[in-house]
């Protein structure tokens, strides 16, 4: 079943939550050419609270070069957070 209606308009504000971790995973690489990284953010509860793509292409790619440091520095800029250190 898909049903769509339309409703009094409403504003809706989702519950606050605090981020906790971001888990990176490589969901498509073309050699040489680009790779296409999904980035899950968590709450402090390991639930995921948003998700974003990221497309490594040209330079980027290139900087890349086999190093997941790269990636996870890239990864935490692009979403304006910042690592914790243990």
């Amino acid at each position: 079943m898909n049903i769509k209606l339309t409703i009094e308009p409403s504003v809706f504000v989702p519950p606050s939550r605090v981020i906790h971790s971001v888990s990176i995973q490589v969901v498509s690489l073309v050699l040489f050419q680009g790779a296409t990284l999904l980035a899950t953010i968590l709450d402090e509860n390991e639930y995921p609270v948003d998700t974003k793509f990221f497309e490594l292409k040209g330079d980027e790619y290139a900087q890349w070069n086999n190093d997941d440091a790269w990636v996870v520095n890239y990864v935490l800029e692009k979403l304006s957070f910042t690592k914790r250190e243990q």
